[in-house]
């Protein structure tokens, strides 16, 4: 099975199971089409990572672009995917992932973003996957779990909030 097989049966996954918006998810965005990317901000970062991408050796082809991006502006939610085909490429996509996660420090803080960066090898449709999601939080790329595992919109935003929250919502 090829990667962007791969990267379609993720997105497929993420809108029938996890209630993702069809329209938002985008597979290898340009940076250069509004339609891919409407947000400037998000654009200008992506096209500063696709230039540092297209210097770093990589066996993919995709001219420093994502596997995916998943943007909802009402929450302020940017999720970003690199994917590879095989689990014994986890480790690229997670440099892959930390890498671009990077460029998007600053962006997640001044702009009051919740990003979320994930790192995904194999076959979605067997147990023969591999997932490690990452946040950024007050500037820093966080590894936050390797449960080989997706969530909704909602379970992703909860990472972000802070423990006074979980007590306050618990006693309602």
């Amino acid at each position: 099975m090829s990667e962007q097989n791969e990267v379609k049966k993720l997105c497929e996954i993420l809108v029938s199971k996890y209630y993702f918006n069809k329209a938002r998810i985008k597979i290898n965005p340009s940076w250069k089409s509004s339609k891919d990317i409407p947000n400037k901000k998000i654009a200008e970062i992506l096209r500063k990572a696709s230039i540092n991408f297209k210097k770093s050796p990589s066996k993919d082809n995709k001219g420093g672009r994502p596997d995916v991006l998943y943007e909802n502006p009402e929450t302020k939610f940017l999720l970003i995917v690199e994917s590879k085909d095989s689990i014994s490429d986890h480790e690229l996509a997670i440099n892959d992932i930390q890498k671009r996660l990077n460029f998007f420090r600053e962006f997640s803080q001044v702009e009051e973003y919740k990003v979320v960066g994930l790192a995904f090898s194999g076959d979605i449709e067997t147990e023969d996957h591999e997932i490690t999601s990452f946040i950024i939080k007050e500037k820093e790329v966080i590894r936050k779990q390797d449960k080989d595992q997706l969530w909704t919109e909602g379970r992703y935003l909860s990472w972000f909030r802070n423990k006074i929250f979980f007590i306050i919502h618990r006693d309602y």
